[in-house]
């Protein structure tokens, strides 16, 4: 666009020069041969600066362009309409052609701002009755459940508290799928404490654990997400953590230490609980790189963060422990080994409860819904 515009006003300056030209030779009679050289010279000067100003603005347009690539997220935009817009398949004005530095740079920031992302964190679908997963694309009603996760530990091997909130969120993709009754299948649960949307029947929660409008005339509402059910836990029992972390500072030397950090699953509470990407980050303040060893996963150390970060892919009832020990000195106090942050993720949510069918209203038939979950940790750390 600014090559553009710079091109119409050099034609339009081209065009006032000619004129003057004209002008000034009808003025002179034509009879001036030196004035007819220097108006050709000149103009053949102008049409110089034309190109070179042409070239500078489409050098300008490639700069940004890498810029805007690095500077700005990616974007989805909508495809532009049928004969409106830049193409750039066409010449210039004038019969120039656009440089094909110049399209290149605009057709690599077209598949960049395009391109997808995707979160890394694991989420089981499970579909019923014909529907498909995929969120908003998914036939019938959507049934999600959340969990976050706040762990703080104690340096001295114990937890100091646990907090559990989880949501169960609905989502109605089909006008006809609204009159809905969705049944709970739900475990013990104790110390969790359960509430309800202000639309759904307390009444029918509380005796038969099932989802429903308080009016039963009303329908879910299409292609809004409704939270209708969240649930809570606050507890010191450690027996509730799904994934322990201690960590065991040891002093051999003035300023050695030897770090040993292990996780243990909590197989015997929670036996089907499959932990996702574990993320363990150790601060080391120190000049040279320490010595690591890992029995399970693998451990990196950065410079430039002063940390080293253990992670471990995948921990189920094969792997349910596992340590990484560090060698490392420059550190005079074992202060500068922590806070220690913990992060992973699970496909299946710690309060007991699946969805093993969605009924209709109007005849009491088994609808089409899909339902997946996820645990997330919003924060664990070993200050």
């Amino acid at each position: 666009m600014i090559r553009q515009s710079k091109e119409r006003e050099a034609q339009q300056e081209a065009e006032r020069r000619r004129k003057q030209i004209a002008r000034d030779n009808r003025s002179k009679g034509m009879g001036g041969g030196a004035g007819v050289s220097g108006g050709i010279a000149s103009m053949r000067d102008f049409a110089d600066d034309l190109r070179s100003g042409a070239a500078s603005a489409a050098a300008t347009i490639e700069t940004n362009s890498s810029f805007d690539s690095f500077s700005r997220p990616p974007t989805s935009a909508p495809p532009p309409k049928a004969g409106a817009g830049m193409k750039l398949g066409k010449g210039l004005k004038g019969g120039g052609a656009a440089p094909s530095s110049l399209l290149q740079a605009m057709a690599a920031e077209a598949d960049e701002s395009s391109a997808a992302v995707t979160s890394s964190r694991p989420a089981t679908t499970t579909t019923a009755q014909g529907g498909s997963p995929g969120g908003a694309t998914a036939s019938g009603l959507v049934l999600t459940a959340e969990e976050k996760l706040t762990v703080t530990m104690s340096r001295e091997s114990g937890m100091q508290g646990l907090e559990i909130n989880g949501i169960l969120q609905l989502l109605n993709n089909d006008p006809t799928s609204g009159k809905a009754v969705v049944p709970l299948q739900m475990g013990a649960n104790p110390g969790f404490q359960f509430k309800t949307h202000p639309n759904i029947d307390k009444q029918l929660f509380a005796n038969e654990s099932s989802l429903g409008l308080r009016d039963p005339t009303r329908p879910f509402p299409v292609g809004s997400a409704v939270g209708v059910l969240k649930w809570r836990l606050a507890s010191s029992d450690e027996a509730l953590l799904p994934l322990l972390i201690n960590a065991w500072p040891t002093q051999t030397g003035a300023d050695s230490w030897e770090v040993s950090v292990e996780y243990e699953l909590a197989s015997a509470t929670y036996p089907q609980l499959e932990v996702h990407n574990l993320s363990v980050t150790i601060p080391t303040p120190v000049d040279a790189p320490p010595s690591i060893n890992a029995s399970v996963g693998a451990a990196t150390y950065s410079r430039r963060d002063n940390t080293v970060t253990w992670n471990v892919p995948l921990i189920d009832g094969t792997s349910a422990s596992g340590t990484v020990e560090l060698q490392l000195s420059g550190i005079a106090s074992a202060d500068a080994l922590f806070p220690i942050a913990v992060d992973f993720s699970a496909a299946s949510t710690l309060c007991s409860l699946s969805i093993p069918e969605v009924r209709s209203l109007d005849g009491g038939g088994p609808m089409a819904f899909t339902t997946a979950s996820t645990l997330l940790v919003e924060s664990y750390l070993i200050p």
